[in-house]
């Protein structure tokens, strides 16, 4: 007999044999026993799990001698040539080739006929999904009302393919992947069956490779058993198929948990010297982190993880917290995305990994966020157990021998009373202007908000009295600091000044610029504190012999104007500052 391949060698032909599809099965032998049989079926899933399968154990079971039964009995005529696939009323077609109209228009034609010698004459259409959409319209009459001795049978691995006038005209069947322990549990049958030595690690990776697919998991033991001599091993399967190996990507954490990204950067050079190419180095890697995550999160089996638990690295296991690997899984993902439009792949790949060997350093901002609570509750205690003495430099002395235990300062220094800056020290007692003197009182809303007083040290606060002369070019020089325009034009106006202690009065000539003063004079107190220390009053004034009443004030021009219109004029002041 000429050699098979595993796949179909072990292709199951019953549904007592069939793994990892035990909704299928019972709700397909049930309807069986029942004869609730559908006229349409659409089984879906990934490939390599059965579809197929079922589809040729359904039709022997409709067919078979005995039946229809849920126990094809796999020895009469009928059931021999489905298996052999020669049957001629179970006609198997290949969606992906017969997708045109013409190929559903012959289907039509054909089912007119009845069976040559089986009770239904039954359709299985394999990835049905590539039909075109004409093609589909030409099959939704006959699938729903198709003849009694006709079944339809399709599959796909693209559901959302299939148009849902299809899907609602068949009984659906999702098809699951199947567990990666009972994938091992059938290599290692077919091993035992052939006589061939294994590792049980070696199953379990080809198992896991398979990623759920029961024809990938024999198509790749078939490969592998080729070139080992007898015995699958991991160290055979790691030498032919260019991979990196645990145990060399173990060690390689290891040093990345140490932080030595030197030997990080050899161990790598080596790797890809080897001839492992840099993806594989990368998904390798990735599958690692993996595993590591789901043992860093309480996960013992085995199958799940890929490898046994034991085998991580214990320094490795302690190092890397699990906000750690997850960022190093970040990185790996990312990179791989990267390296198809990289400059160069393999600088990509040390880049990587110089960060990945400052991975322990890694914090995430919930992390950060609990160091600084940790800090805060530790400086509170320490407070607490100093009771409420506080050691202050006097003087920016920083020897201990001149160290001053003060009391907490006043809350508002300012305000603060003789007694308590006496009690706060007398060395660093901060300076109390007068309560006439307090520029904090005429500040303005709005500026208020930018400009803080400069409450520093008594030795640092310096009075800078002003003498008459100086008030004007005082006063203009904040005008035009403060780029106001009108007030410095306002300020022009200004013919004389009294300064009587904090107490500047200002004489204008006319009312324009004694109203853009009067608007602006917290903006000038204000700045006047700042520059000398001291809390001047500003009041502004008309020069006396112009303070008559506004009738007698009155040009020719306004008396003109009131004949003329009878009416009386508004001040409005366009030029107001706020």
């Amino acid at each position: 007999m000429s050699y098979e391949v595993t796949a179909i060698r072990k292709r199951p032909h019953t549904f007592e044999s069939l793994v990892g599809q035990e909704f299928v099965v019972s709700t397909l032998t049930n309807s069986l026993i029942n004869r609730n049989f559908a006229h349409a079926y659409l089984f879906s899933g990934p490939h390599g799990v059965g579809k197929t399968s079922v589809a040729r154990i359904l039709a022997a079971a409709l067919n078979c001698e005995h039946g229809p039964t849920a126990h094809p009995c796999c020895e009469c005529t009928s059931c021999k040539e489905i298996i052999a696939g020669n049957s001629l009323d179970v006609i198997e077609i290949d969606g992906a080739s017969n997708t045109s109209v013409s190929d559903v228009r012959v289907i039509k034609d054909e089912i007119l006929f009845p069976p040559n010698a089986s009770r239904y004459k039954i359709y299985i259409i394999d990835e049905v999904h590539m039909l075109s959409n004409s093609a589909f319209n030409a099959l939704l009459k006959t699938i729903e009302e198709p003849p009694e001795h006709v079944i339809f049978i399709f599959a796909t691995t693209e559901i959302h393919k299939v148009p849902a006038t299809i899907r609602s005209r068949c009984q659906q069947f999702n098809f699951r992947l199947i567990d990666t322990g009972v994938i091992k549990n059938l290599l290692k049958d077919r091993c035992l069956e052939k006589a061939i030595g294994f590792e049980e690690d070696a199953l379990l990776w080809i198992a896991k490779e398979a990623a759920g697919s029961m024809r990938d998991a024999y198509m790749l033991f078939d490969q592998i058993v080729t070139f080992s001599d007898g015995t699958v091993s991991l160290r055979k399967i790691r030498e032919n198929l260019g991979l990196i190996g645990f145990d060399r990507i173990n060690e390689l954490a290891a040093l990345l948990a140490a932080g030595k990204e030197k030997e990080v950067l050899e161990a790598a050079a080596s790797v890809l010297s080897a001839g492992v190419s840099i993806e594989q180095f990368i998904c390798d890697m990735a599958e690692y982190f993996r595993g590591l995550l789901l043992v860093k999160n309480g996960i013992e089996k085995e199958a799940l993880i890929g490898v046994r638990k034991d085998r991580y690295d214990a320094a490795v296991l302690e190092t890397f917290s699990v906000s750690a690997i997850e960022s190093a899984l970040s990185i790996l993902f990312s990179l791989y995305r990267d390296i198809r439009f990289s400059l160069n792949p393999r600088f990509e790949l040390e880049l990587a990994l110089s960060r990945l060997s400052q991975l322990n350093r890694f914090l995430t901002k919930a992390e950060i966020l609990e160091e600084l609570y940790i800090l805060k509750q530790q400086l509170m205690k320490q407070i607490s157990l100093q009771g409420s003495q506080i050691t202050v430099s006097v003087a920016g002395d920083n020897s201990p021998s001149k160290k001053a235990a003060l009391s907490p300062p006043p809350a508002d220094l300012l305000t603060a009373s003789p007694e308590e800056i006496n009690r706060f020290g007398t060395d660093t007692a901060f300076r109390k202007p007068a309560a006439s003197q307090s520029p904090a009182s005429s500040f303005s809303s709005s500026e208020s908000e930018n400009r803080t007083v400069d409450t520093t040290f008594a030795s640092e606060v310096k009075e800078k009295p002003l003498t008459a002369n100086e008030i004007i070019p005082m006063l203009s020089g904040i005008a035009t600091e403060n780029k106001k325009t009108f007030l410095k034009n306002g300020l022009s106006e200004i013919r004389k000044t009294a300064l009587e202690g904090t107490r500047i009065t200002l004489y204008c000539k006319d009312e324009y610029g004694l109203d853009i003063i009067r608007q602006n004079i917290p903006l000038l107190e204000q700045e006047l504190a700042l520059k000398t220390g001291i809390g001047y009053k500003l009041n502004p004034e008309l020069i006396p012999d112009l303070s008559k009443t506004k009738q007698d004030a009155d040009s020719d021009e306004l008396s003109l104007f009131r004949k003329v219109f009878n009416a009386e004029l508004v001040n409005t002041n366009p030029f107001s500052e706020s």
